[in-house]
């Protein structure tokens, strides 16, 4: 009597797979976090059937797909555009603004690196970011972010749980535009402390018929959370 086989494959947490990147969260309508970053790591499972080489996906092209995404968001400042309580304000500033030479460091007081380009559909050289509470007055948390240095995101909050989503759909669009898609489930496992990790993941009901006009966050997901008691900042 026969036993039935499942396959997976994991790349687990490394260097290689981590990015740096500073975010804030609001809780309701009054609680906004400063900003700030992490060094956050990520690892990837994914289980399926074994293709006609005997992988689940091969680790290279995985590897390749992943560090190509992180590199996006590495050294940037990851902002929600879905946040009713906080609002972006694109502006334009002028070299000699003081301002500038501000919002080009982190909380730290470390400089941002300059890297990619982050938001090449808009116009504006800079962002006012500001905190727009229900029954309060509103209040400005960053007068001028260089536009060079926002990642704009389509979520409420750029929580782990959430940057894990978009980190999933986005291998999974990746791995069926190059013809893998026999996977039937992918989870992301992103470990933004030690203790402290958001988890997405996707499952398949028919991968081989999935449709890659589907948009991204439209996808059925399970979002899950460790170590929630552990402080986000």
């Amino acid at each position: 009597m026969g036993s039935d086989r499942h396959f997976a494959i994991r790349l687990t947490k490394s260097v290689s797979h981590s990015f740096t990147a500073s975010h804030l969260l609001t809780f309701g309508d009054s609680v906004v976090e400063p900003l700030h970053s992490h060094t956050f790591y990520v690892e990837i499972y994914i289980e399926g059937t074994l293709d006609a080489d005997d992988c689940v996906v091969d680790f290279l092209t995985l590897e390749s797909i992943l560090q190509s995404l992180l590199m996006t968001w590495q050294d940037k400042i990851l902002l929600p555009t879905q946040n009713r309580y906080l609002r972006i304000e694109p502006i334009t500033l002028s070299e000699e603004s003081p301002s500038a030479d501000f919002s080009r460091r982190n909380p730290a007081g470390r400089p941002l690196s300059d890297s990619q380009t982050a938001v090449p559909c808009l116009s504006a050289s800079a962002f006012r970011l500001i905190h727009s509470p229900a029954n309060r007055p509103e209040a400005t948390l960053h007068p001028a972010i260089p536009a060079e240095k926002v990642v704009l995101l389509p979520v409420k909050n750029p929580s782990a749980e959430r940057l894990a989503e978009l980190l999933a759909t986005a291998i999974e669009e990746r791995l069926q535009a190059i013809g893998i898609r026999s996977f039937t489930q992918l989870r992301v496992e992103l470990e933004e402390h030690p203790n402290a990790h958001g988890i997405c993941t996707l499952q398949q009901t028919n991968p081989r018929s999935k449709s890659l006009t589907t948009p991204a966050l439209d996808r059925p997901t399970t979002v899950n959370k460790t170590g929630s008691s552990v402080p986000r900042s």
